[in-house]
């Protein structure tokens, strides 16, 4: 009866999203759930909270322009998805040319969809002292899924989160109901990012610190989110204060000793995998054809900032069938699917930044070394020093690009840090013959939204090209 349950919501979901923009079933007549128990179903979906088999909220766009791979012209020719080969390009007339089914929107409002049919249905249940540690549960996992869906979705829709002009620059819809009725227009940037932590610090007291199964939110996932969320708004304060709260739940990090380097995919299974604080899958159409283990080429640049020792040159990447090139694997979920979910590996790099941002060099340097240490050959790591924050800073950022390689946050830090002229740069692709740029502050590092949301929402804004 469950998978009946989830087979039919899934089907209105996907035929709602192709016919009008979110209106993602036909009638609220034919939403069935009423129990926590079914509630708590709904959210145990991992196909959609947390993209299992590559259909949940954390979208492809976030990868595909980053400078972290570049295909060989025979895959991108035959490629046959054609937004996925504008968006490798960075395609400055129309990104989509007519495809109207893109599950790079679909997807996370199909999260957020399910997220509102919880919230919807809590309303009509009253909290008991014997149903209260469920309730609550249900409740902070709905809203904190909700969030994270609404991040996803404003780092690939939404204007680039600036203070200065944030009350006006144009973010994306805030669906709070499940109920078709809710009119679709775009909020504030200010107004997407409110919400976000609005719903971030609701769900917080109602959960608990660490989840029964890692597919599942808790206050360490919040407190996960809240850094990678601050981080990308410049706010290091906020930022570097999330990030102590995550790793005061959990700071577990995977020795890479432990794993066997030549293996085709080296790490452990998600669930067996302590450092995972939140399962994610990046969605697998497009990208998983465009990064597969045989397909996505390293980038130039990145492979070589390894150095002999660091056990992620075996774990993470093997030799490609061209000379001298390198291609992915030892994701973390332990499939071709990169992984985009939260980890402690990136919550350490979030707190070393902060502190090289407020002057604290050692600061920033024992939190990198305490996770590079689990990364090195044992007995052949050397602590790393700085000689000012400035240095210090260089050195995070350097570790970050390695470490969170096809993670999904690069073209969150390609925005902000091209900001800074000592980090910025432009981005180039090299494809037939031709070559095509993206330079810093680019309207293009915000992708349109798909022209069928547009057709369906007369007077909605595009994003300008």
């Amino acid at each position: 009866m469950k998978k009946i349950f989830f087979y039919c919501l899934s089907i209105l979901v996907l035929i709602g999203c192709k016919d009008k923009f979110l209106d993602v079933k036909p009638s609220d007549s034919l939403v069935v759930p009423t129990t926590l128990k079914d509630f708590q179903a709904i959210l145990d979906d991992e196909i959609y909270m947390t993209g299992y088999s590559g259909q949940g909220p954390f979208t492809a766009l976030l990868f595909i322009g980053t400078d972290e791979f570049y295909l060989a012209p025979s895959t991108y020719n035959t490629f046959p998805i054609q937004y996925a080969k504008n968006a490798y390009v960075w395609e400055n007339v129309n990104l989509y040319s007519g495809q109207t089914n893109v599950n790079d929107w679909a997807y996370p409002y199909a999260t957020v969809y399910y997220a509102n049919v919880v919230l919807d249905g809590l309303a009509k249940i009253t909290e008991t002292a014997s149903n209260a540690n469920d309730y609550n549960n249900i409740k902070g996992s709905a809203l904190f899924y909700r969030a994270n869906a609404f991040y996803q979705l404003a780092q690939a829709f939404a204007q680039p989160y600036n203070p200065a002009s944030a009350q006006t620059d144009l973010g994306i819809p805030i669906r709070l109901t499940a109920s078709v009725s809710e009119k679709n227009s775009r909020a504030s940037v200010a107004r997407t990012y409110d919400q976000i932590k609005g719903d971030l610090e609701t769900a917080l007291p109602l959960l608990p610190q660490k989840p029964l199964f890692n597919t599942r939110p808790s206050k360490a996932a919040v407190y996960a989110l809240q850094a990678r969320m601050n981080l990308g708004m410049e706010n290091y304060t906020q930022a570097l204060q999330a990030a102590q709260n995550c790793l005061a739940i959990q700071s577990n990090l995977l020795d890479f000793n432990t794993l066997t380097a030549t293996a085709s995919m080296p790490m452990p299974t998600p669930v067996q995998n302590s450092e995972i604080i939140l399962s994610g899958w990046m969605q697998s159409q497009p990208l998983v054809q465009f990064v597969g283990t045989s397909t996505g080429i390293v980038d130039s640049t990145l492979y070589p900032l390894y150095s002999d020792g660091d056990l992620r040159k075996t774990v993470c990447f093997q030799s490609g069938s061209v000379s001298n090139t390198k291609l992915y694997k030892g994701y973390f979920t332990k499939s071709s699917v990169p992984f985009a979910g939260f980890a402690t590996d990136e919550v350490y790099l979030v707190k070393a930044e902060c502190l090289a941002r407020q002057s604290d060099a050692p600061g920033a340097m024992d939190a990198l070394n305490t996770l590079l240490k689990s990364r090195w050959k044992t007995g052949l790591f050397v602590p790393l020093t700085a000689s000012s924050a400035d240095n210090a800073l260089v050195t995070v950022l350097t570790e970050r690009r390695k470490e969170l390689f096809n993670r999904g946050t690069r073209w969150t830090d390609l925005k902000r840090l091209n900001k800074d002229s000592r980090f910025a740069k432009t981005l180039y692709r090299n494809l037939n013959g031709k070559q095509y740029a993206l330079a810093p502050g680019d309207p293009r590092y915000t992708w349109q939204i798909p022209d069928n949301v547009i057709g369906f929402n007369p007077g909605m804004p595009q994003n300008p090209r």
